[in-house]
């Protein structure tokens, strides 16, 4: 009924909630899009297999085991706000650092951006929530687990969809750009076609490989923007948070212990 709903939306007007509920949206837009951008270019672009993709996500979760731990220590210290601020912060520089690839970032070149995500995320999952329910009054709190839980999936679901077009259509374009500025007049574009030529036995062969790279080179430049879309996303989360109340003390020591 009116007076019972099964979720009260109402609640977005919280302005805790409310703002929280854009950091959650931008928090599935981070999760989901950087799970689905790092194995699809691994792939696609390195060559690499499960085993070898899973060697690189490792050193993302493998440390959150022992950090997840520790933020409620650091929360007896350091306000929820701003340690989950700094974990959209982390979380940012991590996409963003992820959005300068070439032909030769592989692997290792992500070892150190995975470090900084993992120290990141779990800033960002322990305290959100705290920081979205803080004036959330008690018959309400179903409701607002439930809505904060389905924007979240609701933020991973579109940021997916939305980048995976990002990359095709992103690919197609930059990809026209190159082959506009491959042109036999181009000395340094005879020069390669002539090595491809004698290295392959035909000028089709070269044609071939040269078109090859230049739709490899389209689609890192359509990586690097999917994952600055996804360091925007998280630059908007943690703006969010900086705008919502600070938080009461009962609240704060309460969720420290």
């Amino acid at each position: 009924s009116k007076d019972k709903p099964l979720i009260n939306l109402g609640i977005l007007g919280n302005r805790n909630f409310g703002l929280s509920s854009i950091s959650s949206v931008g928090m599935g837009v981070g999760l989901y899009g950087s799970i689905y951008l790092l194995p699809l270019y691994l792939a696609q672009i390195q060559g690499y297999n499960a085993q070898q993709i899973g060697e690189v996500i490792m050193w993302m979760g493998v440390p959150q085991l022992f950090l997840i731990p520790l933020v409620p220590q650091l929360m007896k210290v350091i306000s929820p706000k701003l340690l989950c601020t700094l974990g959209f912060g982390l979380f940012g520089l991590a996409s963003f650092s992820s959005g300068v690839l070439n032909p030769d970032f592989a692997g290792p070149q992500f070892n150190q951006i995975q470090l900084v995500r993992a120290l990141g995320q779990p800033l960002i999952m322990v305290t959100i929530s705290l920081i979205a329910t803080a004036f959330i009054q008690p018959q309400d709190a179903g409701s607002a687990s439930s809505l904060f839980n389905i924007l979240r999936n609701l933020g991973g679901a579109i940021g997916i969809a939305l980048l995976a077009t990002l990359l095709d259509a992103r690919t197609k374009t930059y990809f026209d750009y190159l082959r506009e500025s491959i042109s036999p007049a181009n000395p340094q574009v005879a020069e390669r076609m002539a090595m491809l030529t004698d290295r392959l036995g035909s000028e089709t062969a070269a044609l071939g490989k040269l078109s090859e790279i230049a739709h490899q080179q389209a689609a890192i430049m359509a990586y690097n923007d999917a994952f600055h879309f996804v360091g925007i996303a998280l630059g908007i989360s943690m703006l969010a948070v900086l705008l919502t109340r600070k938080l009461p003390s009962g609240v704060e020591s309460g969720a420290a212990h």
